[in-house]
């Protein structure tokens, strides 16, 4: 099947990012938890992050940021 006139024009695709600022053996674990959070978002009242804001969230050391405060408020109201 050829593209159509209409349809839209595909350059390369783009190399992986592998700048992760988590170790790699975390990652999948990472990945898994992002992947929760933006499936199940709705139903949790949670705001949708990129998966690069929250491994930022996760790495920031000098305060709690408000991505790991809605996160956990959002699935301790899911436990209770």
């Amino acid at each position: 099947m050829q593209p159509g006139p209409d349809d839209p024009i595909f350059m390369d695709r783009p190399s992986p990012v592998r700048d992760f600022t988590i170790q790699m053996e975390y990652f999948g674990d990472l990945l898994m938890v992002w992947d929760f959070c933006s499936s199940f978002g709705r139903l949790l009242y949670l705001w949708p992050y990129s998966l690069a804001d929250f491994q930022k969230a996760l790495c920031h050391k000098a305060t709690t940021t408000s991505i790991i405060v809605e996160t956990h408020s959002a699935l301790f109201r899911l436990l209770i």
